[in-house]
């Protein structure tokens, strides 16, 4: 069973409790937060605005999927970009399929939206052997292969600066400030 459609303006403060806790068990705990105050401090006028899907089932919460467009303008055109932010499933509902199909709702939204390119961010931190295996806020690397993403950039220490400012409980590193990688990853409409 989903919750029904319904849109409003949506801010931290208003995210639900069951998202954050969902988001605490996924990302680690403050993660959302300091994600959320990243993309907030990093948008001209500093006023993104916000999709959420909640899936729900049998009255309980039990994933979400955030995103936000941001528009590239040049002279010419007006390019539009769709930013998968996070898909979190509660660990009992793991491996059920409602990250997958939170992940298709919001590139179907994407779509109809008339997103030119989408992109997420995945986490990576560095083995002792120089590998980079990474782990995604969104969906298995997998998974998001199938759907045409690719590895386009890697940046180090892509949120030691959000940690410091807005601090929280790195799950991939376990060190603070963060030292993970930034993976990004992106599809282009053809």
């Amino acid at each position: 069973m989903a919750v029904g459609r319904r849109t409003r303006e949506l801010t931290y403060d208003k995210v639900p409790v069951d998202v954050k806790r969902i988001a605490d068990e996924s990302m680690g705990k403050g993660a959302l937060k300091s994600l959320w105050n990243s993309i907030v401090e990093n948008t001209p006028g500093r006023n993104p605005k916000f999709y959420l899907i909640l899936r729900v089932v049998d009255g309980e919460p039990v994933g979400f999927a955030l995103f936000h467009y941001a528009i590239v303008s040049t002279r010419r055109f007006d390019y539009t970009i769709g930013v998968i932010d996070a898909v979190c499933v509660s660990t009992p509902y793991r491996g059920s399929g409602y990250g997958s199909m939170l992940t298709f709702n919001v590139l179907r939204r994407m779509s109809l939206h008339g997103v030119n390119r989408v992109e997420l961010m995945l986490k990576a931190k560095k083995s002792d052997d120089g590998e980079l295996p990474t782990l995604p806020t969104v969906g298995s690397e997998r998974f998001l292969f199938d759907l045409g993403l690719k590895k386009i950039a890697y940046i180090e220490d892509y949120w030691r600066e959000d940690s410091l400012t807005w601090g929280y409980d790195c799950i991939v590193c376990h060190e603070r400030p963060d030292s993970c990688t930034g993976v990004l990853m992106v599809v282009n409409e053809s």
